[in-house]
Order: structure tokens, then sequence, then C-alpha cells
């Protein structure tokens, strides 16, 4: 069969996400700046009102100079970029337990029910229900497919698996 076109061929799925990060580092960097200048150069930091002599440990961070509000947008850059790979992780894990679904699919391929396998999948929804279901999908494919030989459909799965394609 025919590959099916798409808008975002050659494209990389996260092309978008240069925008978004672009805006959590400058919202980082101002957020740094507004801390510093407000936070760290409160008058109650400091013993004079030149702010030369620190009266606390965030009147001491504010004489570091210039550099602290990047030190605190970097800090920040880092917090969210990993909150958003938990998320990110957590979400691929699933809905439910890899090994109950595998045994789910397991059970319904055994009574060659597919549609129900996938079905499963379209529950599961993570990252190995994913896989899983592409590979489903092929198999489906080549189970109606009477021009390749059984070797030939194998390869085709499989490489639907490994590449997605």
């Amino acid at each position: 069969t025919a590959a099916k076109p798409s808008s975002q061929a050659g494209k990389p799925k996260n092309v978008n996400n240069f925008m978004l990060n672009l805006i959590i580092v400058v919202a980082c960097i101002a957020i740094g700046q507004i801390v510093y200048h407000v936070v760290l150069g409160s008058a109650s930091n400091f013993l004079d009102a030149e702010k030369h002599k620190p009266k606390n440990f965030m009147g001491n961070m504010y004489l570091g100079g210039a550099i602290v509000p990047f030190l605190i947008a970097t800090f920040l850059t880092m917090l969210s970029f990993v909150v958003e790979r938990f998320m990110t992780i957590f979400k691929a894990n699933g809905k439910m337990n890899a090994g109950e679904f595998v045994r789910k699919v397991q059970y319904h391929l055994a009574n060659k029910n597919v549609d129900a396998a996938l079905a499963e999948c379209d529950k599961q929804a993570g990252s190995v229900g994913n896989v899983m279901r592409a590979g489903l999908v092929k198999y489906r494919e080549m189970t109606n497919n009477h021009e390749l030989d059984t070797d030939q459909k194998v390869l085709s799965i499989q490489k639907e698996i490994a590449c997605g394609k």
C-alpha cells in the first residue's frame, strides 16, 4: 500500500517547541530580574541606604552583581524543564501497568481478536501502547495482503515497529 501523505512530512515533531522554549527562557530571565531587584535588592536586606552593607543572606546575594539574575534565570529554566520532562515521562507510561496491558493484548491475540487488542492499545495510550498499536495495525494489514510471502510480511511488521513507517 502507498504511504499516506502528511502535511508534517520532513518536519520534526517538536518544531513548535522552539517558540515555547524561547518564551520559557525569556520569562525566567524576566523573573530573575524581578527577584534580583525587588526581593534581593529590598532595603530591608541592607543596613545602609546605598546597599553596600548586607543585613542578611539575601542582601549578600544582591551584592553578587549583574550575574545574579541570570543565575536565578538559569535555575528557574532548569527547574521548568525538569518538571516538563517528568510530566512527559509520566504521560508516556500510559494509563495502566505495562505487564497488565501486555497480558490483555496477548489474550486478545490468542483469541484472534485484533480489534479488541487495538482497543486495549487505545486505552493504554502510552509509548508501549502506541508502539504495540503500530505493530497491530501493520499485522492486520499484512493478514489481508496475499502478494507478500510470510518472511516479507514479518519484515514489514518489524520495520513498522522499529521506524513507525
